[in-house]
């Protein structure tokens, strides 16, 4: 197991830069459910669950931690050890690696993990998948999250991720949190509760195309003004046609 190494200067950095990147790259972000994911925690730690579709993940939830969350200091993630070893610096963030494909390792990571929650950190983050896969593919959880939050005596968030394209160039983040589940919620349980967030996300997402949501986003993207008075002139030109 690769254990996690925090330096707070590069984390101060990084979740900077992690911000600028999603202003760079998204329209917009939206978030539903983050006020009472966030109320909950300041009163206890939790183990958070989500879908894992993209590499932009881990970024939504370096934000979504310390620009939501305000714990800049206290958020820890698990992560494939094949992919921390490609990506290194995670480790610095607050990540720690494990060997999926070795049960003494999964099995030493919950007992690390638990440590974690109850000694240094007030919350984890979980990909129950285990590896990136489409947004549209039935959720399979691994059993890692249950006994982790188990071991901890914690609740369980779920969590949905989706990026879309529609109105814009750009696509828009959708970050939705449901109400938390018991400590040692099956893997069943809270692959369920992630897919009726993917559902509401999916509704929403359907209503856009018809309608225009005025709904202000949490994050708004970089807007060149060289890009706004194009928008506004072509607007224009289409009001006169």
């Amino acid at each position: 197991m690769i254990p996690a190494r925090r330096w707070p200067i590069f984390n101060r950095v990084f979740v900077a830069y992690a911000r600028y990147l999603l202003r760079r790259q998204f329209a917009e972000v939206y978030l539903e459910g983050a006020e009472v994911a966030r109320a909950e925690l300041a009163e206890r730690p939790m183990v958070f669950v989500s879908n894992h579709t993209s590499w932009w993940d881990s970024i939504v939830l370096m934000w979504v931690s310390n620009y939501i969350f305000s714990r800049k200091w206290s958020a820890y993630a698990l992560m494939d050890a094949k992919n921390m070893r490609r990506v290194p610096f995670f480790r610095y963030l607050g990540a720690f690696g494990v060997d999926l494909s070795r049960p003494e390792e999964r099995q030493a990571s919950i007992g690390y993990a638990a440590g974690l929650l109850k000694e240094r950190g007030d919350h984890c983050w979980v990909f129950p998948q285990g590896a990136e896969r489409p947004v549209t593919e039935a959720l399979e959880f691994r059993s890692g999250s249950s006994r982790i939050s188990e071991a901890a005596g914690v609740r369980i968030v779920p969590m949905a991720l989706r990026y879309e394209y529609g109105r814009t160039p750009r696509p828009t983040a959708f970050v939705y949190f449901g109400e938390s589940l018991p400590s040692g919620a099956s893997p069943e349980v809270q692959a369920a509760a992630v897919a009726r967030l993917l559902a509401q996300i999916e509704a929403r997402v359907r209503s856009r195309s018809r309608t225009r949501d005025h709904e202000r986003p949490a994050l708004w993207g970089y807007r060149s003004p060289l890009g706004v008075l194009a928008k506004r002139v072509l607007g224009a030109l289409s009001r006169r046609s």
